[in-house]
């Protein structure tokens, strides 16, 4: 009988205290239901920018450039040069969502060290391709923009960055060219000093490294 009053006592006690408990979590704000918040309304201006910064078809595009790669190619310095030889790896990754392509490359051209990165995206506002390059051949970072052919496989860029030799500023066009999804090849085309005619810089072959 003693027990069961005593079992019956701490029923109690802890019964009481629960209950004082939700009483002070009813009064604590924190723990007040609220009423559920509608979104407030989106200015018709950040409609356009976030229209416009959304990950679409052209950057599903770029998603045949993911992954790891090896490259082989050749460098010409002037049209009439012997080439030399460029030779690394690439790996190409997605950031920020989806919206860019992040491509890093490590590998040796002419026996010396070489290591790139290139960021590209595709500008909803621009409806056109940018990318922006830097590596350890320059001090600086070429600027480019193009588009990409009806069949999705040929990207075709344009830039202009100025020749440390002349002094002049020379335009750079660049192709890379989708031959299955393993496969890639890419080459810049450059003017000869003084703006003239146009000759191949550089053919480098990708293949992806599985």
């Amino acid at each position: 009988m003693k027990a069961l009053m005593t079992a019956g006592f701490i029923a109690l006690l802890f019964g009481s205290a629960a209950m004082a408990q939700q009483k002070a979590d009813k009064a604590n704000p924190l723990f007040t239901a609220q009423p559920a918040q509608t979104a407030p309304a989106v200015p018709p201006e950040w409609e356009a920018i976030l229209n416009a910064s959304a990950p679409g078809p052209y950057q599903k595009l770029m998603e045949a450039f993911v992954g790891r790669w090896k490259a082989a190619g050749r460098v010409w310095g002037a049209p009439s040069a012997d080439p030399v030889v460029l030779e690394g790896t690439a790996s190409n990754t997605f950031i920020f969502g989806g919206r860019y392509l992040k491509m890093e490359f490590m590998g040796e051209i002419a026996g010396r060290s070489l290591i790139g990165l290139v960021f590209m995206g595709f500008d909803n506002a621009r409806r056109e391709y940018t990318s922006v390059r830097f590596d350890t051949l320059t001090s600086g970072f070429l600027s480019l923009a193009g588009t990409v052919s009806a069949d999705g496989r040929t990207f075709s860029l344009r830039g202009t960055y100025k020749d440390p030799v002349t002094g002049r500023m020379r335009e750079q066009r660049e192709e890379t060219t989708f031959d299955g999804p393993d496969r890639m090849i890419s080459r810049a085309f450059d003017q000869t000093p003084g703006g003239g005619d146009e000759f191949k810089r550089w053919e480098t072959l990708y293949t992806r490294v599985k």
